[in-house]
């Protein structure tokens, strides 16, 4: 691949980000670099969900449907009590943010462990990165939301 074609392809596959006041301090810098991760590296940092959680699934739901009922599953299922099962599924699924960053940092490099050590202060992070790589929307202006729609 010619230079200029793998220039283009960096340049378009990665961003900065500014970080909050505390990021910044913290790692003495302004800004990150993080590039795109696909959906599929994505899923593949959440945890396992519990085979119970399937249990008295109808067999004949649409994919939404099916991730929808699933997911009203694994909120009840969390909600019932605090066993040492379900407290490593809650560690194990806020993890997947400092994963996930870990994954996508450029510039500077660093380890999920040297992730972890940003505390929250990695969720803005996490979430430009969500949005950078096309795993959420963009929020909708605020200008937009507020315009009234003709009648």
């Amino acid at each position: 691949m010619p230079a200029a074609t793998v220039n283009g392809l960096m340049k378009a596959t990665q961003t900065e980000v500014t970080l909050t006041p505390e990021a910044a301090a913290l790692l003495s810098r302004e800004t990150v670099t993080i590039r795109r991760i696909s959906a599929s590296i994505h899923a593949l940092l959440y945890p396992p969900r519990p085979a119970g959680l399937f249990e008295g699934m109808p067999e004949h739901l649409e994919p939404k449907d099916r991730a929808q009922w699933i997911q009203q599953r694994e909120v009840a299922w969390l909600s019932e009590d605090f066993t040492d099962d379900r407290i490593r599924y809650r560690v194990a699924m806020e993890k997947v943010k400092f994963r996930a960053v870990a994954e996508a940092l450029v510039e500077p490099r660093m380890s999920v462990e040297e992730v972890e050590r940003l505390g929250d202060e990695v969720t803005p992070i996490y979430i430009a990165l969500l949005r950078f790589s096309k795993l959420i929307d963009d929020p909708q202006p605020a200008e937009a939301a507020s315009e009234p729609t003709p009648a």
